[in-house]
């Protein structure tokens, strides 16, 4: 894992495309969130799965995520029709036991999603793309 700082200094050297410092500033809040996540063991931000993310088993269940035990649906039950099946009993269930903080997870792909769309996580966002927009490596 890298540091921080090597991240804003650009030492890492994995950060070398259009949006980079962008996508480094969600990466530094990322990995402070998964550290305060497991020390706390609770979620700290709205959890978007089941919402902007699914997972689709090989037979077609549908989950919210890999770590959730609720289904929300079978794709091929439900004629393969995602809309219908987000509609779905089971897929509210599901996520309404999400909002009422039944889970946390570390899941690094799913607080990518809680991050970039929490318009609450753009200040923090805007703050450190600042920091490292002044950092020298940036220039």
């Amino acid at each position: 894992i890298w540091m921080e700082s090597d991240i804003r200094k650009g030492l890492t050297g994995r950060y070398r495309f259009r949006g980079a410092r962008l996508k480094a500033a969600q990466d530094i809040i990322q990995h402070r969130l998964i550290y305060k996540t497991a020390g706390r063991k609770k979620r700290l931000i709205p959890c978007y799965a089941g919402r902007l993310n699914v997972v689709i088993t090989e037979t077609g269940d549908v989950y919210p995520c890999e770590s959730f035990a609720n289904k929300m649906g079978n794709v091929r039950e439900s004629g393969y029709d995602m809309g219908r099946l987000l509609k779905s009993k089971e897929a509210r269930e599901a996520i309404q036991s999400i909002k009422n903080n039944a889970c946390f997870c570390t899941h690094e792909c799913y607080m990518l999603t809680n991050i970039l769309f929490n318009p609450a996580m753009y200040p923090a966002l805007l703050r450190e793309y600042m920091r490292i927009m002044d950092s020298p490596a940036s220039a």
